[in-house]
């Protein structure tokens, strides 16, 4: 059985058209994905920012008692004169 010229365009539109929602399907999914990786990499870059920030705050702390250790020799080193 032939098909006639306008049942072919008509199955070729079709063909098409389920194509498009095929290729639309894919790319919304691709999208998604890419918005989950995104997503993923923000926490990732958060979490190592404050690693980051949690490590300068221990330095500072160190730093600081140290500093104070000093000061207080220095203060008993001039009372005990």
């Amino acid at each position: 059985m032939h098909l006639g010229h306008s049942e072919r365009e008509a199955a070729r539109q079709e063909a098409a058209a389920v194509n498009a929602a095929a290729r639309s399907r894919r790319e919304a999914e691709q999208a998604r994905k890419a918005r989950e990786r995104a997503r993923i990499a923000d926490k990732e870059e958060q979490r190592l920012y404050l690693e980051s920030r949690s490590a300068d705050v221990d330095a500072s702390k160190e730093a600081l008692d140290q500093r104070i250790a000093e000061l207080e020799r220095v203060l008993n080193a001039t009372l005990s004169r």
